[in-house]
């Protein structure tokens, strides 16, 4: 069936690698099989459709669904515990960008204007690089209130670390960046063994960022913040050096999810 189908997707992203595109397979067939009369009327199907929309970022989708998951079976504790540690999380990130790690301004100021260009280390403009099919690209540094909605393709985003978000799953890593605009992002990063990840202070850099909105007002919980999404930690430089493979998680993630 349809649901088994976005089931075996939803693993294929916690057990081999967490590539948004094998969500978008998986959201897919679940929409399939909200079409068959039964299967819509299974609380299962939107928990686990929750779950693909959780980590697609598609926040306020997930939300819905686990919701909708809730008042099928109101007895059925998972999908009131990913309602509740969502919104925890949606809640953190905001109050994390908003107020910039509740960094002083002085502070902040001096930690971003102490950003080197050593820090571009193998993105020095004059450095060329092959992005999929595209060859001898060349980044150009872009602040983040430049950043287009969507992918920003020959750009470069350099910033400072100034908090992160503790996610009981680990998936994804979350930060909040500051660059020289003094605007902050939140930065999620996946594929990223756990442990690792970047700490206050660190100087990051993101080739080619794809930039997100989320803004959502509700009794349950209200956001309004910018994101940056992050596949391959092994893209990004950490005070001017590449992420090793090593830090890459791959297939030593597991799924701290029971698919239903």
């Amino acid at each position: 069936s349809w649901s088994v189908l976005g089931n075996a997707y939803l693993c294929q992203f916690f057990m081999v690698a967490q590539e948004q595109a094998t969500l978008k397979l998986c959201m897919s067939a679940y929409k399939q099989a909200e079409q068959d009369p039964i299967a819509k009327g299974q609380p299962d199907l939107y928990y686990n459709k929750g779950i693909a929309l959780k980590y697609d970022e598609c926040y306020e989708e997930a939300l819905e669904s686990f919701d909708y998951a809730c008042r099928l079976d109101p007895p059925w504790k998972p999908p009131k515990q990913e309602l509740a540690t969502l919104v925890q999380y949606l809640n953190g990130t905001n109050e994390l960008v908003r107020t910039k790690g509740k960094i002083k301004t002085k502070k902040l100021q001096q930690m971003v204007q102490s950003i080197d260009k050593k820090m571009l280390g193998m993105y020095a403009p004059d450095v060329l690089h092959t992005f999929g099919s595209r060859r001898n690209v060349s980044l150009e540094q872009t602040r983040i209130d430049a950043l287009q909605v969507g992918s920003n393709e020959s750009r470069l985003l350099l910033g400072r670390v100034v908090g992160s978000i503790h996610n009981e799953s680990a998936v994804p890593f979350t930060f909040a960046l500051v660059d020289e605009s003094m605007e902050c992002v939140s930065v999620t990063v996946y594929n990223w063994a756990d442990g690792r990840g970047a700490i206050i202070g660190d100087c990051v850099a993101i080739p080619e960022p794809t930039l997100s909105l989320h803004k959502h007002a509700s009794p349950r919980v209200t956001y309004d913040f910018k994101s940056v999404r992050v596949n391959n930690p092994m893209q990004l430089l950490i005070n001017g050096k590449r992420v090793g493979r090593n830090q890459f998680a791959s297939t030593r993630v597991t799924s701290t999810y029971e698919i239903h």
